[in-house]
């Protein structure tokens, strides 16, 4: 029988958003921590009031997300905690986390900014669910919103938690790179998001943007995205922070020499088992670098510079070793093609 820890996960979708959304924003958090020379009492205050307060709005997003998908997910046959429990616990556990988050910030006086981002963060997923706007069956729309509520708006929260433990001016450049590479993360999450539930949206009878494209083609498309869109933002994200966190830099070179051996070797990426949704594995088509390369290169830089904080690497990595071990799992595959296209050849003709 599972536990009450186990249960309480699966009621907010905790592996949904954990591991993927929360290192992008701890990655803001460690720039801006760097870039303001910030004391480590500061620094760790920081990234505790943004855990603490993204991970509010993420299990608030995805409860009542549930909750407005019951009657959709019986349709498809999908499994959906909300459904068994009273509309009394439902609301309970929504307005909980909407007062767990404003709460985290009620001792700082000069929050207004972070109340606001927090706010309007808490509005897009339920713009994004609730019956009669429902922007999740309103096309462009319904991916525009979720990429605010995702990455952008937690994106401008960070920069805003920041602010209340290390003040000082904003590098308008570096603000500027990061909002754009956050939208690119947002569009490309949904979209991926939008294409594996596309059968179970068919059963359920809801009308996402991704129902207007044939999905192959939409899928196949992304490839151009991750090249021609991502690829881009990323580097130029990182050469608007490798002044101040050069780590980043080795971090974008280990990736893209990985990512690019796997693209030769002839590695396929996919979102599900549908057969029809494999293309090669092209960078930046799965989502490491993001969660996992320049996040852990922010708080390697962070460390550096803050010996008290030289924890942090190995925190950071304990919270999010789901990342670290799919990417050892990808390197060993990687070596294991390696010998065998060049290693064994040779013993052979030996």
């Amino acid at each position: 029988m599972p536990s009450f820890a186990t249960q309480a996960l699966r009621l907010v979708r905790f592996g949904n958003w954990w591991s993927h959304k929360i290192p992008p924003l701890l990655l803001v958090v460690y720039i801006e921590l760097v870039r303001r020379h910030a004391s480590p009492g500061a620094a760790v205050a920081g990234i505790g009031v943004l855990i603490v307060c993204v991970s509010c709005v993420a299990a608030y997003g995805h409860v009542v997300n549930d909750w407005c998908d019951i009657a959709d997910d019986e349709r498809a046959g999908k499994p959906n905690m909300m459904r068994g429990l009273p509309v009394s616990q439902r609301a309970a556990l929504s307005l909980g986390f909407v007062v767990a988050g404003f709460v985290v910030l009620a001792p700082f006086s000069n929050a207004w900014p972070a109340r606001l981002a927090l706010a309007v963060n808490l509005l897009w997923p339920t713009l994004y669910s609730i019956p009669g706007v429902r922007l999740k069956e309103r096309g462009l729309f319904g991916v525009l919103a979720d990429a605010a509520g995702s990455h952008v708006t937690p994106t401008v929260f960070a920069f805003a938690d920041t602010s209340l433990f290390a003040p000082g001016p904003a590098n308008v450049v570096v603000v500027a790179a990061v909002l754009l590479w956050a939208t690119v993360l947002g569009i490309k999450g949904i979209l991926y998001h939008m294409i594996a539930d596309r059968a179970n949206d068919e059963v359920a009878g809801v009308a996402t943007f991704a129902a207007k494209f044939d999905v192959s083609e939409l899928f196949a498309m992304l490839a151009k995205y991750n090249l021609m869109v991502e690829l881009p933002a990323s580097l130029f994200l990182t050469i608007v922070i490798a002044a101040f966190l050069p780590v980043a830099l080795g971090a974008l070179v280990v990736y893209l020499a990985l990512e690019s051996t796997k693209y030769v070797l002839g590695f396929e990426f996919a979102v599900s088992s549908d057969a029809h949704l494999r293309r090669a594995s092209v960078p930046f088509a799965n989502e490491m670098f993001s969660t996992l390369w320049l996040p852990l290169a922010g708080a390697v830089q962070l460390a550096l510079q803050n010996v008290p904080l030289a924890w942090l690497p190995v925190l950071h990595g304990l919270f999010f070793r789901d990342q670290i071990a799919m990417q050892i799992a990808d390197a060993r595959a990687v070596a294991c093609q390696l010998r065998i296209q060049f290693v064994h050849p040779r013993s052979k003709q030996r």
